[in-house]
């Protein structure tokens, strides 16, 4: 060996290879073509476990120096010098595939990757992160405000993967292998691993092709063919939300009870469906953590199917003319769900017999009794034709009472001792946060309820705590102050929320008539003998449960109308909407029947109308005939197979027995008294009522009844014609005939 250099001077030495594992590298000089020293990794910093380090490379140049012991040290990377010579003839030191160098300008920093990604802060003031496709995060624009920004370019597909759950947006990939076994799954996580998206295909609008741009078909022979195939991906924004912290692993209540038990902590499965991200369309009572589900772009279903607003598989494309694909192909399109929203909806608990029973979490499947409504799932789809399916799920016995109610927080109202008053603050306090004074015994409370409307229905929300009932009803911040004017006289609100309409007392709805005459025969109008009728239930009850009084097993007590009086009243809700302002609605027709409107209730409808300038009600004009049919089967019957609740009809319904009730009509036209202050009270002047029942029509009128005909009048009776009067006038010129009741008669 020639010309040793003196100690402490600096040679270069190529990298042979690296042993990660041990963090050090092997070395050969570049002098002298001798096997160099065993050195660290020479990482830019290195401290006491903080850095910045880099995976070295092999062929990389390194500069070494003698330290004391002899022992050598690496003090610089060295740049190859193919990276600024134009000429790399004699250069041996660079591999064909080095991307280089990256362009750098004074005072810029360039963190670059062996396949070149970059963290980038340039002179500008501008930060990327990107990798070697110019996909990452760009911030910055300018030093000038209005024109800063930031761009996120995301790969095909982007996921985020939280406590909150999965989002996914981008291509729609799923797992369309033949088995679970295929691809040798088990070798990743399907939720964590990136090699995991190997398992996955794009969905494309063939989904029974691969996704491409376009590519042309071979003939048996080998050549070219002249027609293309084009299948574009569909893309997807997909997210499920938890309603726990998906590190938590929370899971049904017989096996969450299981854990508190037995002090078991769950663990998470990698193989479990809901741990995978091309999870779709799998919200159930058997895994309540998931909580939401929202789908915008298409929906389709984790095997890879299109799936149509009814969640049914959308069959592949017909033909093989291009113009007759395309169009199979738009037409399977247009089908497909463009907006998808769920929500796994649970229940407490719901009617199961004569007594409470226990609380069952997880709906049997397998059963379509009362509709299934244990399995009913809050959800919205809209098709690209811009159909929209809506199914709202109604909430259990304990569920919670819709109020109308306005509502502020402890920074807009004065609040002492744990309760807000009218008074409003400060404009600058409503600026601060307040806290309540726990020690002085306030209730830590931020959003305080105002009740609108006049209610009428009172929410009965008692528990037991300690063996003492606790009325748990919510307060209302402004008790005592006036409200709608209600029955002629106004009217203040109470000191406990309670439930009803916002214009009218919706509890003594038609209260007269359902006192007086809804349990009236047709043919008592005419009787002066019969009995006074019983009075009829009021239209709405002004009292639902909402809290237990009693202890599962305890045999419910009802009222005179089969309603639970120690049970939970609360359930069957599904929809409170309150509208400030009017509605106006126009509906097109369909095309099979021509029809705008298909209306199916359940139970009876309650309305209270108000009146326009004119004191009108209703103005209706209908451009065809008008048929009402009164009377008919209840949907019930007298299985529990419809709806549970009221199954027992004798028990459930005592008021309403019959599986088939006759028809009838009741109208009572309501006299007001002469000043238009009230109603008429004068007991001889009678509500004028109309009675149509199974025995016949009657017509009870205060005044004059008149019928009048441009044609003949027929009345016929196949008995008896029964004219009871004090006088019988026949015509009414001079030339009246008239019969007394005495017998006499009489010419005028």
């Amino acid at each position: 060996m020639t010309g040793r250099f003196p100690g402490q001077q600096t040679r270069l030495a190529i990298v042979t290879s690296v042993d990660h594992s041990t963090g050090q590298v092997q070395t050969r000089w570049l002098d002298d073509d001798e096997d160099g020293p065993t050195v660290p990794i020479p990482h830019p910093f290195s401290g006491r476990g903080e850095g910045i380090y880099v995976g070295l490379r092999q062929g990389t140049l390194i500069a070494l120096n003698k330290a004391s012991n002899a022992r050598f040290i690496p003090v610089a990377i060295i740049p190859m010098r193919g990276f600024y010579s134009s000429d790399l003839s004699d250069i041996v030191e660079m591999s064909f595939d080095d991307i280089g160098l990256p362009t750098i300008s004074d005072g810029e920093i360039v963190i670059q990757g062996m396949t070149g990604g970059q963290l980038k802060f340039d002179a500008s003031g501008d930060v990327s992160l990107r990798n070697s496709l110019w996909e990452g995060l760009f911030l910055g624009g300018d030093q000038d405000e209005a024109h800063r920004c930031s761009i996120l370019r995301l790969p095909p597909v982007a996921y985020v993967i939280s406590q909150t759950g999965l989002e996914a947006r981008g291509i729609i990939r799923r797992d369309i292998r033949p088995n679970e076994e295929s691809l040798d799954a088990a070798a990743y996580d399907p939720m964590f691993d990136l090699d995991a998206e190997h398992l996955l295909e794009e969905v494309g609008r063939d989904p029974t092709q691969d996704v491409t741009h376009g590519t042309r078909k071979m003939s048996a022979g080998g050549n070219n063919a002249t027609a293309t195939f084009r299948n574009p991906p569909f893309v997807e924004k997909r997210n499920i939300l938890y309603e726990f912290g998906t590190g938590w692993n929370v899971d049904t209540r017989q096996k969450e009870e299981d854990m508190l038990r037995e002090g078991i902590l769950p663990g998470r499965i990698p193989s479990n469906r809901r741990e995978r991200r091309s999870n779709v369309l799998s919200l159930s009572l058997s895994c309540p953590n998931e909580l939401m589900e929202a789908v915008d772009g298409t929906l389709v279903d984790v095997f890879g199917n299109l799936l149509d607003i009814n969640r049914g598989i959308i069959l592949p494309p017909s033909g093989k003319d291009p113009k007759v694909l395309l169009e199979s192909l738009m037409e399977n399109a247009r089908h497909t769900v463009a907006l998808h929203r769920e929500i796994n909806t649970r229940k407490g608990w719901t009617y199961t017999g004569s007594s409470i029973p226990d609380l069952i979490e997880t709906p049997d499947p397998s059963k379509s009794a009362d509709n299934a409504r244990d399995r009913s799932r809050w959800f919205v789809d809209v098709d690209k034709e811009g159909l929209t399916k809506l199914n709202v799920p109604a909430t259990s016995e304990t569920g919670n009472i819709p109020c109308l109610v306005r509502y502020e927080s402890s920074s807009a109202v004065e609040v002492e001792d744990g309760s807000a008053g009218a008074d409003g603050r400060s404009e600058s306090d409503t600026k601060k946060l307040f806290r309540s004074d726990l020690d002085a015994g306030q209730q830590r409370q931020d959003v305080f309820l105002d009740q609108f409307g006049p209610g009428g229905i009172t929410v009965k929300r008692v528990e037991s705590q300690g063996g003492q009932s606790t009325d748990f009803s919510l307060d209302n911040r402004l008790a005592g102050e006036d409200t709608s004017y209600v029955d002629g006289k106004a009217t203040s609100l109470p000191e406990k929320i309670q439930a009803g309409t916002a214009f009218h007392s919706i509890t003594a709805t038609a209260a007269k008539l359902l006192e007086t005459s809804m349990n009236k025969a047709s043919y008592e109008v005419v009787d002066k003998d019969a009995p006074t009728p019983e009075a009829d239930g009021a239209a709405v009850s002004n009292q639902v449960i909402q809290s237990f009084l009693a202890s599962s097993g305890t045999s419910i007590q009802r009222d005179e109308a089969g309603r639970p009086t120690n049970y939970p009243t609360a359930g069957g809700r599904s929809l409170h909407v309150n509208l400030d302002g009017s509605v106006e609605l126009s509906m097109g027709a369909n095309t099979v029947d021509r029809l705008s409107w298909i209306l199916d209730t359940a139970g009876g409808i309650v309305a209270r109308i108000g009146r326009d300038r004119y004191g009108r009600s209703a103005v209706l004009q209908m451009d065809g005939s008008l048929a009402v049919e009164v009377g008919g089967y209840d949907f019930v019957g007298s299985s529990g197979d419809v709806d549970r609740r009221f199954s027992n009809r004798s028990t459930d319904l005592p008021k309403d027995v019959d599986i088939f009730r006759s028809g009838k009509v009741v109208i009572h036209v309501r006299r007001a008294n002469s000043a238009g202050t009230g109603p008429d009270t004068d007991t001889d002047n009678k509500e004028q009522v109309i009675i149509i029942d199974e025995n016949g029509i009657s017509i009870q009128a205060t005044g004059q009844l008149s019928l009048s005909s441009t044609m003949d009048l027929v009345l016929q009776s196949k008995a008896n014609l029964v004219l009871d009067a004090e006088n019988i006038v026949c015509y009414k010129d001079k030339q009246q005939r008239i019969i007394l009741r005495q017998g006499a008669r009489r010419l005028v």
